[in-house]
């Protein structure tokens, strides 16, 4: 079946995603395969993130973890984080304000989380 479905998306080189997950990088992992796929010129990615009302700080730390290795900017820092009742905290050394500032806003989002 799943072969199937990926000769579809070869011979179409447009591609809707849709459906739900728990987790936002699994969201954005989804988006990254599908642009991957020879022939796939568009992706749309409609995959919703259906939040916990409660999330662990691991899966909080998973999620800044791979939205800080996402960004062109900030993958190759040494940027480090850890979170501990929800409240995240970045640690490393970066080489401007900007990167700081654009590390702490690619966090800033994720759900249940804190900046300190």
């Amino acid at each position: 079946m799943l072969k199937k479905y990926l000769h579809h998306a070869v011979a179409t080189p447009r591609v809707t995603l849709a459906g739900e997950t728990s987790d936002w990088g699994e969201v954005q992992q989804a988006g990254l395969l599908a642009s991957e796929v020879t022939g796939v010129k568009k992706v749309t990615n409609e995959l919703v993130s259906v939040w916990q009302a409660e999330r662990s700080d691991q899966a909080i730390k998973n999620d800044a973890i791979a939205a800080l290795q996402r960004d062109v900017y900030l993958s190759s820092l040494p940027i480090k984080v850890a979170v501990n009742d929800g409240i995240a905290n970045l640690t490393g050394s970066v080489g401007s304000v900007f990167e700081s500032d654009r590390a702490v806003q690619k966090i800033r989002w994720i759900s249940n989380v804190k900046v300190s």
